[in-house]
């Protein structure tokens, strides 16, 4: 589960519109093409990671995002996307080990009480409160995520030897409850390109993401990217196989790197339907990530 979702959104809808033939008439195509091209478009979806992070516990991450994708011009895009996540543990945060755990409020207070219940002091009771802060992170957390906010503008449209290019800003607003979020505000700036040869299209994108201050681990400004190939088997069918990865988001750990294969279909005009599968090929990263999202264009 990444910042990129609703930047994948707009790619989908901007790549499932066929090419205007050549000849005299591919202006009235174009312009057909925009009365149907969507101005707004909401997805509904499911992801699921899991693994290790590099620590030994294993972590399960269910996230349900709902995303609304808005058209004010055939160039600009505005996005937000928020999300419902349920998580077996708190030990990992937005995919990342938490280093200097501090407890939400509740699991805090309920530390306190199991280690006032223990009438030590000194190395015996700091070790028992320790225990305790740990037992308590050990359990479930559930909640509201972050608010993410996207806006992308297509700088430079595909043609016969250049790719299609849009530049992306997204903010990360900290609303995620206790446990669920790092309390802070993020920022990123990327690029997405694409060009397609026939059947076939590449496609990849990079971001430049600056972290707020966090209690929870020494975060790091970062480099992410992702870049594959897809063939378009049916008409408005197409898989898709890349790898991704990013620099480190925090001190002391590795960058991730994943491979995935995606299948993105417009099963109609205006429902698209988007399935991903990846797995991870560094200690950073989640063993296995996978999803599944609708999208309803209007």
């Amino acid at each position: 589960m990444r910042l990129k979702k609703i930047a994948w959104l707009a790619l989908v809808l901007s790549s499932v519109a066929v090419p205007c033939a050549a000849g005299d008439d591919a202006w009235l195509k174009e312009l057909v093409d925009k009365e149907k091209a969507p101005t707004l478009a909401v997805e509904l979806g499911c992801d699921v990671a899991g693994g290790r992070y590099g620590s030994r516990v294993n972590t399960t991450t269910v996230a349900f995002p709902v995303s609304l994708l808005y058209f004010p011009t055939d160039r600009l895009d505005l996005g937000l996307t928020a999300q419902y996540l349920r998580q077996n543990n708190a030990f990992v945060v937005e995919g990342r080990v938490v280093r200097n755990p501090q407890l939400s409020p509740p699991a805090a207070m309920a530390a306190r009480t199991a280690a006032a219940a223990q009438p030590q002091s000194g190395p015996v009771a700091a070790a028992a409160a320790q225990t305790a802060a740990s037992q308590a992170r050990s359990r479930g957390v559930q909640g509201i995520g972050d608010l993410y906010f996207t806006a992308g503008y297509l700088l430079v449209r595909e043609g016969d030897l250049r790719p299609q290019l849009r530049p992306v800003l997204t903010v990360k607003f900290p609303t995620a409850e206790s446990s669920l979020g790092t309390g802070a505000f993020d920022g990123s700036v990327g690029l997405t390109a694409s060009k397609g040869f026939g059947s076939w299209y590449l496609f990849a994108n990079g971001d430049y993401t600056l972290q707020g201050r966090t209690s929870l681990f020494t975060a790091k400004n970062f480099v992410d990217g992702e870049t594959g190939v897809g063939y378009e088997v049916l008409p408005g069918l197409r898989p898709s196989l890349g790898v991704k990865g990013a620099t480190p988001a925090e001190a002391g750990v590795s960058g991730t790197r994943q491979g995935e294969l995606k299948m993105v279909y417009a099963a109609t005009q205006r429902i698209d339907v988007k399935l991903n599968l990846d797995r991870g090929l560094s200690t950073a990263s989640p063993d296995w990530e996978g999803g599944l999202s609708l999208t309803f264009n209007f």
